[in-house]
């Protein structure tokens, strides 16, 4: 008899040690999705990249968010945290191919400043927005390093 107890994929990834050093680390954000797992009483597996850019198109190179996207197709996983969209991709090509597999899926995202049912016209707008931010964000980044 399976268990009814939700599942929550909780996925954390760093891309450089300045964040692992200002609050963001692989350990915070895995705290963080545990905690939100416990107070809700749900079951958890934790994914996670280390030193790996967002901003790449290349999935392959993210073992960990390969692995997340293997389990919610496998019906492992109910529900996504991750501390904020930008942990999940800054690239817009990478997004919509998240953003598609949650929605058939039927996976919530839920981050630091909300949760998203991609399912909904609202939430999808501006999670894609927050995810659009991210993108801009890190373009202007690799800008001022130049």
């Amino acid at each position: 008899m399976k268990e009814n107890r939700l599942h929550l994929g909780i996925y954390a990834r760093v891309s450089t040690k300045m964040q692992a050093n200002e609050g963001h680390s692989l350990d915070v954000q895995r705290e963080m999705g545990i905690e939100y797992a416990k107070s809700h009483g749900w079951k958890y597996t934790i994914f996670e990249d280390a030193g790996i850019s967002a901003s790449s198109e290349d999935v392959a190179k993210r073992p960990g968010l390969q692995s997340l996207i293997s389990s919610i197709i496998a019906g492992d996983i109910d529900k996504v945290y991750t501390v904020d969209i930008d942990r999940l991709s800054r690239n817009e090509m990478v997004y919509a191919y998240l953003s598609k597999t949650f929605r058939e899926n039927e996976i919530e995202v839920i981050t630091d400043k909300g949760s998203y049912d991609l399912n909904d016209a609202n939430d999808q707008l501006l999670s894609g927005i927050q995810s659009l931010f991210a993108v801009q964000e890190n373009i202007i980044r690799i800008q001022r390093i130049k």
